[in-house]
């Protein structure tokens, strides 16, 4: 059978879930914003992740109990962003110097490795060719 979970009160569409347990839950919104609840979705709290102009977050995925990836779009470009401590913290990828390759302006779509942690692919778009496919390892 089917039921409506409380949904983050946040006014905007859900474009991502992923169920970590039971109880813990993770959001992204069309607007750039993460949530998570451990209560089943009673309460959500909303976790900030770094960089700016974050303006869509598209899905959440995590691969292990403690490494999870979220992607969207910030900057006007592609943007993936990673945990190492189940969703304490986020580092924006890739880590150090430098920059993800290609044009894509969005990432939609994760897939992560359940026998590498640190291997991905994410799925996108731009606005000069038909997808982006970018896999990768940080």
């Amino acid at each position: 059978s089917w039921a409506a979970a409380n949904a983050t009160g946040a006014g905007t569409d859900l474009t991502g879930c992923w169920m970590r347990t039971a109880t813990e839950w993770w959001v992204t919104t069309a607007d750039g914003h993460l949530y998570y609840t451990l209560d089943s979705g009673t309460t959500w709290t909303e976790k900030t992740l770094p960089g700016v102009s974050i303006t869509k977050l598209e899905d959440v995925q995590f691969v292990t109990d403690s490494v999870g990836y979220v992607a969207g779009t910030a900057n006007a470009i592609g943007a993936l962003w990673r945990t190492y401590d189940a969703g304490y913290s986020w580092v924006r990828l890739p880590e150090g110097a430098g920059s993800l390759p290609g044009s894509a302006t969005l990432f939609s779509a994760l897939a992560g490795c359940i026998h590498d942690p640190n291997y991905i692919i994410a799925a996108g778009g731009d606005i000069t060719s038909d997808g982006v496919l970018l896999v990768g390892e940080d």
